[in-house]
């Protein structure tokens, strides 16, 4: 089993790397230098809470796979297990898994708005990415291509930085780096005590807030209705940078919030 599931690591790796010229011309492998995940931290959430609601925080490789009504075997199994350690959520070798303390903080209500943050914060390329932005004021790329680029330019190889944007982005969102807009990674606030999503929600019950006289796109996001509030007035000026801009700003913000109904299903 264990030299089974080396084999299957080491086909992870493999993703992450691209073909390259030697000097006389020959093909070699090209790493990424920099290790980041696959999927979101939205998909490894959901791991801890399988791993601890099912199992109390301690099962095996296929243990775990039943429980995701999947196979051992299959890809996208070891894609999730392999991001689950790189968030810091598992731990283990061989076939035995184990519920890290931050894993299981990502399930607690009173404590996974500061594990998220935590768990983001593992990963070498979204620290490195969040470094490098802080030095710039929490400022990103205006632009996917702008966010790939920044993505290469940190060590992951070209062929692989769309899928490493993506698993950034989603990841970000639901760490609450996006908190201030799409075009900002910013730490988001803990306080002195996180606050559980279910006390939150049952004070939006007891002190709604009011409506506003019109509601410019009724049911939908308020991060999308925040895009759409940057436009000038009718009549302003509105140049074509500004305009560049603002449509980068609203494909990045449909990237994170909808699915591409054309994107291939991953089993």
């Amino acid at each position: 089993m264990e030299r089974g599931l080396a084999v299957s690591q080491q086909e992870v790796e493999d993703d992450e790397t691209t073909e390259g010229e030697t000097a006389d011309g020959g093909q070699r492998r090209v790493n990424s230098t920099i290790k980041f995940p696959y999927v979101g931290l939205d998909e490894v959430s959901g791991i801890a809470e399988t791993m601890l609601n099912t199992y109390g925080g301690k099962c095996s490789m296929v243990q775990l796979a039943s429980a995701l009504g999947q196979t051992i075997s299959s890809g996208a199994f070891r894609v999730k297990v392999t991001a689950a350690k790189m968030f810091g959520v598992v731990a283990g070798r061989g076939d035995n898994l184990t519920l890290t303390p931050l894993g299981s903080g990502l399930v607690d209500p009173t404590s996974r708005r500061k594990a998220r943050v935590d768990a983001f914060l593992q990963v070498p390329l979204y620290a490195a990415m969040y470094e490098e932005a802080t030095r710039q004021g929490g400022m990103m790329p205006g632009s996917l291509q702008g966010i790939e680029q920044m993505i290469v330019r940190l060590g992951v190889v070209p062929n692989q930085s769309e899928t490493a944007r993506l698993a950034f982005t989603r990841s970000a969102r639901f760490a609450g780096f996006f908190e201030h807009g799409l075009n900002r990674l910013v730490l988001p606030a803990l306080g002195a005590v996180a606050e559980s999503d279910e006390s939150a929600d049952e004070q939006m019950e007891e002190t709604p807030p009011p409506k506003p006289p019109t509601d410019p796109l009724p049911g939908k996001p308020a991060i999308l209705v925040e895009v759409f509030k940057r436009l000038p007035n009718e009549g302003d000026e509105f140049g074509p940078g500004e305009r560049e801009a603002w449509k980068a700003l609203l494909d990045a913000t449909l990237n994170v919030l909808y699915r591409d109904s054309a994107a291939p299903h991953v089993d």
